[in-house]
């Protein structure tokens, strides 16, 4: 099966993606889908600047599987990750997936990021938290717990937040747990758009204990990679 599929109208909220070699073997630990943001907004920012969000995202998460820490506990605690970018219907891609059992295959995944081109910038699109997370209710939960780890640097605009709390409410229903990582220039300082976030995206803690929202800032590699490292530790211990 293609992996690198461009998926393109109302296909695009169902990611076709392949059940990976499991009915022979026992279910992963975690299902793990790490969801990158490849909205126009991750180049350029409200007021047409130029931002570095989408080339820390990109760096920050190659770092973050090469951490050591995070390699041991994806394997310790038996994951399947799943690298997916989305922005809206017209752009759902799935970029790698790979069942963690060695170091070699941190690799693989580690070589789906690196392949990341930023050529199309002037055609990328809105961003719609809304279809991503329909795709996940398309497809089956293959882990005994899964987790969409959503990186973002938009919150959804107030004429959305029902269709996405309606994706949420549905994914809480099937038990999975939905985290966000806010790009966010202050993350010191809980922001408004992070807390929308964390109302409408995030699961509920009542539904799904654990789910939380962490801001990270996206100016800098070594910040966005040391917040996601700790944000993985605390979805995967």
């Amino acid at each position: 099966m293609e992996r690198r599929k461009l998926l393109t109208g109302i296909a695009a909220t169902s990611l076709v993606l392949s059940a990976p070699a499991l009915a022979q073997d026992r279910k992963p630990y975690t299902e793990l889908w790490l969801c990158l943001d490849d909205s126009r907004s991750m180049i350029e920012g409200l007021f047409g600047d130029l931002t570095n969000n989408w080339y820390a995202q990109k760096e920050g998460h190659i770092e973050a599987l090469r951490n050591q820490t995070i390699q041991n506990i994806m394997i310790d605690s038996d994951t399947f990750v799943r690298i997916v970018l989305w922005s809206d219907t017209r752009f759902v891609r799935l970029l790698a997936e790979r069942r963690v059992r060695t170091p070699a295959d941190i690799r693989v995944l580690v070589s789906g990021l690196r392949s990341l081109q930023l050529l199309d910038y002037p055609f990328k699109s809105k961003t719609r938290h809304e279809y991503l997370m329909q795709s996940a209710l398309l497809q089956p939960v293959i882990g005994e717990r899964r987790i969409l780890d959503i990186s973002t640097d938009e919150a959804p605009l107030p004429d959305r937040w029902r269709s996405v709390m309606g994706a949420r409410n549905a994914l809480e229903k099937i038990g999975t747990q939905v985290n966000v990582l806010s790009i966010d220039p202050y993350p010191e300082l809980m922001s408004f758009k992070t807390k929308i976030l964390q109302e409408t995206v995030q699961t509920r803690q009542q539904y799904i204990p654990g789910s939380f929202t962490q801001q990270v800032s996206g100016d800098d590699i070594a910040d966005y990679a040391t917040g996601l490292i700790s944000k993985l530790v605390l979805e995967l211990s």
